[in-house]
């Protein structure tokens, strides 16, 4: 008999909101909203320009469904702030612009969200991982995530497998409360100081993943190395009004979340 609370993939989006930031990605922009609007044909999707100086805009807001917003100040980081700030729902999911990450595995990781009970999701973050074998993952990406990984393992004992990836799902409400400060691409290695520092429960969940090259689009590269290292052993205020109860941490564990 069909059930429609376990068969409808797209039963909880109406508590969904997608942040896209944009910074000049003309040539992607099309293809990744046309699949972010069918796989997640209930959701808010917000596109944040962060002062693009093509016309990715322009080209977002001739999606049907899509907002378009102007983020003030340029970074990553600003970007993905004012993004939150925009939305109206409760639950964010954070995913790139360009078409490196598969928008078809990001609803996984936004049902790893939406499917636990509202009053425990506050404690809990979900990531897409990127396949992590050298020969998938370009150097760079690989080196840099692995440092900070064992940065985090050292302070922590504990680090999740893809520091750096552009998927991640939270509450709007735990976003807000961790009061990110980083302007640019330090604001994922920030998000999960924090997600660690606090104890929350962490799902990781594996997501197909094209990398492009500088020439191609790409824009992180090793100039950003020292902001990342930066963010990795900042020394956060505590973060005790994120950390989660036992209780929480028992449902978490039931429901298959990597703590």
């Amino acid at each position: 008999m069909y059930n429609k609370f376990v068969d409808d993939p797209h039963r909880n989006e109406h508590e969904l909101s997608i942040i896209i930031p944009a910074k000049n990605e003309s040539d992607s922009i099309i293809p990744v909203l046309a699949k972010m609007r069918h796989f997640f044909p209930l959701a808010e999707i917000i596109v944040v320009d962060n002062a693009s100086t093509d016309n990715t805009a322009e080209l977002a807001k001739t999606v049907h469904g899509v907002r378009v917003v102007h983020g003030k100040s340029p970074g990553k980081g600003h970007a993905m702030r004012c993004g939150a700030l925009a939305s109206t729902r409760n639950v964010l999911m954070f995913h790139d612009a360009d078409s490196e990450y598969s928008v078809a595995d990001a609803h996984s990781v936004a049902e790893a969200l939406l499917d636990t009970p509202m009053e425990y999701r506050r404690y809990m973050m979900a990531i897409g991982v990127r396949a992590w074998r050298l020969n998938w993952l370009p150097v760079v990406s690989f080196g840099v995530n692995n440092l900070i990984r064992t940065i985090f393992w050292l302070r922590f004992k504990s680090a999740p497998e893809d520091v750096l990836t552009g998927t991640r799902c939270l509450t709007r409400e735990a976003f807000m409360l961790m009061d990110t400060q980083s302007p640019a691409f330090a604001i994922e290695t920030e998000i999960t100081l924090i997600a660690l520092k606090a104890k929350m429960s962490v799902t990781a969940l594996p997501v197909r993943y094209t990398p492009r090259k500088h020439s191609e689009g790409k824009k992180i590269n090793w100039k950003h190395l020292p902001s990342l290292l930066r963010a990795s052993v900042s020394r956060r205020e505590s973060c005790e009004h994120l950390r989660p109860c036992e209780e929480s941490l028992n449902l978490a564990k039931q429901g298959g979340v990597h703590v």
